[in-house]
């Protein structure tokens, strides 16, 4: 068998979001190792690496049909309601990439990546298991020095490369009204963010808006009294969360998804949520998150300790990238 030497993806990465950040920095790992590495699987390729889904479902085919290895790292499911994705045109879109990514699961892929042992789970119930060889492979991040400038009050940073009112602006603003404002004075908001939605939290002065910035200038925002909230609901591996424990920053957020998973029991404070998870249909306690940042802030140096260790223990690009080159030589 031909030795693995040239690795394509798909499709070039996006701008933003957690996807393009893993395929820029798997990239450049690979890149490192003496593998070639392109976005263009028409070129001659020995190893395909699909993240998520991809609308070039019949260059795939052929690409399988010529035993050319294919790797899918799967992403969670699509199950929010059009109720909460608020446009049928995107719903329809949503239910779409679901049926991509199992058919390319079950039929197309000859090794699995799952980013969490949740969307392992999650996929497995939903989809049934399957034969083909799969690991869980946790995202990893470079090494983060945060902004050593440390303000007069505390902080809750928000990163996210798109906003959703229907889902965000709720535990954004409750979030806020239950903070101890004597520890805790502002909100800043990192990501794209729609003008009703600015609109919307104007009235409150101390949530601060600053849409989308490059990624190199997070580091401005990742201070010594930041606490970093979880917006996300049911999410596979948020690279916005290891990145913000790389940098020392401790987590809060609600206990759905993968984020207790992540942030285990020291690097953050998670809150119980109580309903069915992908239903949503239970109220959250505000109060309790906004609280738990209270908490952090009054014990700052050891969440933010613990959070950097947990870090460097499980999510490097060194460990995450040496995972996936046994996945590539298992396949030669």
């Amino acid at each position: 068998m031909k030795k693995i030497i040239r690795i394509g993806f798909p499709n070039k990465p996006a701008k933003i979001g957690g996807p393009a950040t893993f395929q820029n920095n798997l990239s450049k790992f690979l890149r490192s190792n003496s593998f070639t590495v392109c976005n263009n699987i028409n070129k001659n390729v020995d190893c395909i690496i699909v993240i998520s889904s991809t609308s070039k479902i019949f260059s795939l085919i052929k690409c399988k049909l010529k035993n050319i290895k294919i790797i899918h790292r799967l992403d969670g499911i699509n199950y929010k309601p059009l109720s909460k994705v608020g446009n049928l045109r995107l719903f329809i879109y949503f239910r779409l990439v679901n049926i991509l990514m199992s058919f390319i699961r079950r039929y197309l892929a000859d090794y699995i990546i799952y980013q969490s042992k949740f969307t392992e789970d999650w996929w497995n119930e939903s989809y049934g298991k399957i034969k083909s060889p799969s690991k869980i492979i946790y995202n990893g991040t470079y090494e983060i020095i945060n902004n050593k400038a440390k303000a007069e009050n505390y902080e809750i940073i928000c990163i996210e490369g798109n906003y959703n009112e229907k889902e965000n602006l709720e535990l954004i603003e409750q979030v806020y009204l239950n903070l101890n404002k004597k520890i805790i004075k502002k909100i800043n908001l990192i990501g794209n963010i729609s003008e009703s939605f600015k609109t919307k939290l104007s009235k409150y002065s101390d949530i601060h808006v600053h849409g989308l910035i490059s990624h190199n200038d997070l580091n401005k925002y990742r201070k010594n009294n930041s606490i970093q909230l979880s917006l996300d609901f049911n999410t596979a591996c948020p690279n916005s969360v290891i990145e913000g424990l790389m940098s020392g920053i401790p987590i809060i957020g609600l206990n759905t998804g993968s984020l207790k998973e992540l942030v285990g029991n020291e690097a953050g404070i998670i809150t119980e949520y109580n309903g069915k998870n992908l239903e949503m249909n239970a109220p959250i306690n505000y109060q309790e998150i906004a609280h738990s940042a209270e908490i952090i802030a009054n014990n700052y140096e050891k969440y933010s300790y613990n959070a950097n260790t947990r870090a460097k223990k499980y999510f490097t690009i060194e460990k995450m990238g040496s995972e996936y080159l046994n996945v590539i030589k298992s396949l030669n």
